[in-house]
């Protein structure tokens, strides 16, 4: 039987990382590709000058793995495991579909992101830097887990369909452009936990369909230029907890419907160029 190596395109195979060949040896066990294993440092996700050759993986290196269908078959059920990499260019998994779920964690990658009207597992992007994510009309069976990530550009999952949670308790999402989270129309089987949260531009969630609790407990939404957090005809079933939240910039839920109860102990909402909570 083939080994996965075997099938490593000519364009990489004469000249693979380290880190490109530690993920090679451990996603037909399933096991972690930890990177930095191979110079025992962890370097700092929002510093791309600190990260050596022997931690990159290209994107496209990484795209062949995901897509290629034998490939495909040599991966453990556990999936694609990753642990502190440098990934140069953007990821474009665009339309793909994978039988297996995905963890990136701790890692930098230097382009956006691109997941349009893909149909995956589960993703993991733990402690990760991105520079924006463009997941529109994604269909994810289980969980998309985007817990203390630093997301630099627009975070799109409008009319995206996620089975179990949506996790991004800790996470920082920087727009200086545009809207720092576009969620319009998402639909999630279970909670949306946005605790400890630091927006910096518009958060939409308008018409979302959330099967379970929204959580914003202790989050940040700042955006004095505008709206802070648009939420208008949100749906819940079960609680909407604000508990401890700052927004600074007028907050929208107009036509909200919450299944539960709407919890806003200890919450600050400012704006003085107008209306602060609608």
């Amino acid at each position: 039987m083939a080994e996965l190596r075997d099938l490593v395109p000519s364009e990489f195979k004469d000249d693979l990382s380290e880190a490109e060949k530690l993920i090679l040896e451990k996603a037909p066990k399933g096991e972690p590709a930890d990177c930095r294993e191979i110079d025992r440092k962890d370097y700092d996700v929002e510093k791309p000058e600190e990260w050596p050759e022997s931690r990159t993986v290209r994107a496209k290196f990484l795209e062949w793995l995901l897509r290629d269908k034998n490939a495909q078959m040599l991966i453990h059920d556990k999936g694609v495991r990753i642990n502190g990499i440098r990934l140069r260019n953007q990821l474009d998994l665009a339309c793909i579909r994978l039988p297996f779920p995905i963890e990136i964690f701790n890692s930098r990658f230097e382009g956006r992101l691109n997941l349009y009207n893909a149909d995956v597992q589960e993703i993991d992007l733990h402690g990760s830097f991105i520079a924006g994510m463009y997941a529109d009309l994604m269909a994810m069976k289980g969980s998309l887990f985007l817990r203390n990530i630093v997301s630099k550009g627009e975070m799109r999952l409008v009319g995206a369909d996620i089975g179990g949670n949506l996790s991004c308790t800790g996470a920082e999402f920087i727009n200086k452009n545009g809207k720092a989270f576009a969620g319009d129309r998402i639909t999630t089987k279970g909670t949306v936990f946005l605790n400890e949260i630091e927006s910096t531009s518009d958060f939409r969630l308008v018409n979302a369909n959330i099967g379970g609790n929204l959580d914003c407990g202790r989050a940040k939404f700042i955006n004095e230029k505008s709206d802070s957090f648009s939420g208008d005809t949100i749906t819940t079933k079960g609680n909407f907890f604000l508990r401890g939240i700052e927004s600074t910039g007028e907050f929208w839920l107009v036509g909200a419907n919450i299944g539960g109860n709407l919890e806003c102990t200890g919450a600050k909402f400012i704006n003085v160029k107008g209306e602060s909570f609608n």
